[in-house]
C-alpha cells in the first residue's frame, strides 16, 4: 500500500467532483477510483487520501494534482469552498432581518445538497466565520424579554467557540430559535 500511495503522490491526477459533499473528490488511479476528502484545516490534516478504505493524512497537496472549482465564484475559507454569493445574499438578509444558524445549515443541506452532518458543520462554521470577518454582521440571540436582539460584544473567535459549544451541547443540528442569530450591524 505504501508503494502505491507514494505513486499516487507523483502522478498526475485530475480530482473530479462527487455528489456526496464537496469537499470529496475522486480520481482514477490503476483502475481504482481513489478518493480525496478536504478536512477541517489546521486542526486536522490538510486532506485524507483513501485508496481502499485505507486512509492516508495529507499535509499539502502534490504540485502534479489538479482539484476542481467545483462551483462558481468561490472563495477558500479554512480549506472550504464557500459560495460568495451565498455570503453576500446572507449579508443583505442580516441587513434586513436576522438570519438564523439554522438557515445556514438549511441551505447547505437543501441547495448544495450538504448531505454529510460533519461536513455541514464544518462548512457551516466556515459560513459563520465569514459573516463575521465580513465585519457588516454582528452575531447575538434575541433578549428574555422579547424586546430584540443582544448582540455579542466580543471577538469573533468568541463567538465562532461559544456556537460551537453551545451546538455540541445541543446534541443535534441547531433549528429555529437555536443558540444564535446574526444581524446586519446599523
Amino acid at each position: 500500500m505504501h508503494n502505491l500511495i507514494t505513486q499516487l503522490l507523483k502522478t498526475k491526477m485530475d480530482w473530479q467532483t462527487t455528489k456526496e459533499s464537496p469537499f470529496i473528490f475522486n480520481a482514477l488511479f490503476q483502475d481504482k477510483t481513489v478518493q480525496l476528502r478536504l478536512n477541517d484545516f489546521p486542526e486536522e490534516p490538510l486532506a485524507t487520501l483513501i485508496v481502499d478504505g485505507a486512509e492516508t493524512p495529507l499535509h499539502e497537496f502534490p504540485d502534479c494534482w489538479t482539484l476542481p472549482r467545483h462551483r462558481k465564484n468561490v472563495v477558500l475559507t479554512r480549506e472550504q469552498a464557500i459560495p460568495n454569493d451565498l455570503i453576500s445574499g446572507l449579508i443583505a438578509e442580516a441587513k434586513e432581518d436576522e438570519v438564523g444558524l439554522w438557515l445556514i445549515i438549511a441551505t447547505l443541506r437543501n441547495e448544495f445538497g450538504v448531505t454529510d452532518a460533519h461536513q455541514r458543520r464544518l462548512e457551516t462554521i466556515g459560513i459563520v466565520m465569514k459573516l463575521l470577518e465580513s465585519g457588516e454582521v454582528s452575531a447575538g440571540y434575541y433578549n428574555l424579554d422579547r424586546s430584540g436582539i443582544e448582540v455579542w460584544d466580543k471577538p469573533i473567535e468568541e463567538c465562532v467557540k461559544r456556537i460551537e459549544k453551545e451546538w455540541t451541547a445541543l446534541g443535534r443540528e441547531p433549528n429555529i430559535g437555536d443558540i444564535v442569530v446574526f444581524v446586519g450591524k446599523r
